[in-house]
């Protein structure tokens, strides 16, 4: 006779099933990056130095928090993890990349933890405006801000001038 309270799950003990198998979103996502404009800074009618202070992110967060990354935590692909997986396949996927010259298998460690934000200065001499971009990659659900930027900027005379530093 059946007994309808009695548990028998002995058929489900062996089951795997495909949907679950969630692979690491670090590991199959396309690696890209970008210049990520920070401040514009307008000497162009000043007679002296100006400094322009700008705020900057240095780390790995979320592109954007939304249900596929709160979906993803949830199944314990938790950002603080993150790291490691996007460090290997930007170094093996991506290397010097083509959009910004940036190498990232040369990218420091913080580049790979949990996002701190920090502030920079920029010194512009009269006559020059001078526009700050930071070096920053998306792959998948994850940003990853670097510690390279870039100054574009021009004088009066319209004489352009780039240079790349690192904070």
């Amino acid at each position: 006779m059946f007994n309808s309270t009695a548990a028998d799950d002995t058929s489900l003990n062996n089951l795997r099933a495909d949907c679950c198998d969630v692979e690491d979103p670090g590991t199959i996502c396309v690696p890209s990056d970008n210049l990520k404009f920070l401040i514009r800074c307008d000497n162009s009618q000043g007679s002296t130095p100006l400094s322009c202070v700008y705020q900057y992110n240095f780390g790995l967060s979320y592109a954007q928090v939304d249900s596929v990354s709160e979906a993803y935590e949830s199944i314990g692909y938790i950002l603080e993890d993150a790291g490691n997986a996007l460090r290997l396949n930007y170094r093996e996927n991506y290397g010097e990349s083509p959009v910004t010259g940036y190498n990232w298998t040369n990218a420091p460690t913080g580049t790979w933890i949990k996002e701190t934000t920090a502030q920079g200065t920029v010194e512009v001499n009269p006559g020059y405006i001078a526009e700050i971009f930071q070096v920053a990659g998306r792959c998948g659900i994850y940003a990853a801000s670097t510690n390279s930027f870039k100054e574009v900027g021009n004088n009066k005379q319209n004489v352009p001038f780039t240079r790349t530093f690192k904070l």
